[in-house]
Formats: structure tokens, sequence, C-alpha cells
């Protein structure tokens, strides 16, 4: 039977906290990653929505030119 002495003991429950700190950190980084995304897909479509009320825009402008 191995006895594990106060030292080891100590540098194991450091090592245990590291474990959990960087458990914890990843968790944070994937709400983050969850949260940009969600950001960047509503910008996107945002975008899209605003091009094509440009393009129409415009494309009404020109046939109002053309009709006059």
């Amino acid at each position: 039977m191995m006895v594990i002495s106060d030292i080891e003991s100590r540098i194991l429950n450091k090592l245990d906290t590291f474990d959990s700190k960087i458990d914890d950190l990843c968790e944070r980084m994937v709400r983050i990653e969850t949260t940009v995304s969600n950001h960047l897909e509503h910008q996107q479509q945002k975008f899209n929505r605003t091009t094509v009320i440009f393009g129409l825009l415009i494309a009404s402008v020109g046939i109002m030119v053309a009709l006059k």
C-alpha cells in the first residue's frame, strides 16, 4: 500500500484546482462562442434584409426614371 506524503497530496490538490479552473474557463468560452455566433448570425440576417431593401429602392428609382 502506498502512502501519499503531505507534499504529494498538496500537489494533487493544486492540480485538482487547476483542473476545475480549466473546466470553468472552457464552459465560459463555450458560452461566449455561442453568444458571438448568435450575434454574427443576427447581423448577417440584418445585413441581408438591408441589402434587399436598398436593391428594391434602387430598382424602383430606376424604373421611375425610365418611365419619365
